[in-house]
């Protein structure tokens, strides 16, 4: 899953993508939608944790949820969008013991 933002013709756009082949992923529909010269501002976030080990992957995690919580989690989400994105950062931060840490700075409710 990834999140995608972008500015076209003025207007502010996002959404969820999802991964899958790539006929059916949210790659064709982020690459088409991003075609366009007149498109801006193009942000992505990766939800993918990096690292070759605990503390690596850790620390990946930790720099996602702040990138969450400094430029995408301001924008009109829907509760959906927001529920997956919640059980995404509760899961993996219940299994890197970063639960506490994303409570104290709402990351998860």
């Amino acid at each position: 899953m990834f999140i995608g933002y972008y500015e076209l013709e003025g207007k502010k756009h996002f959404d969820i993508y999802f991964y899958s082949n790539y006929e059916e992923s949210g790659y064709k529909l982020w690459f088409e939608e991003t075609f366009s010269p007149n498109t801006k501002n193009i942000k992505i976030l990766d939800f993918k944790i990096h690292g070759k080990n605990y503390q690596e992957r850790k620390n990946s995690l930790e720099e996602l949820a702040k990138d969450w919580e400094n430029n995408f989690a301001f924008l009109s989400w829907t509760y959906r969008e927001l529920a997956e994105i919640q059980d995404y950062f509760y899961k993996n931060g219940k299994k890197y013991g970063l639960l506490q840490e994303f409570k104290e700075n709402a990351i998860i409710w």
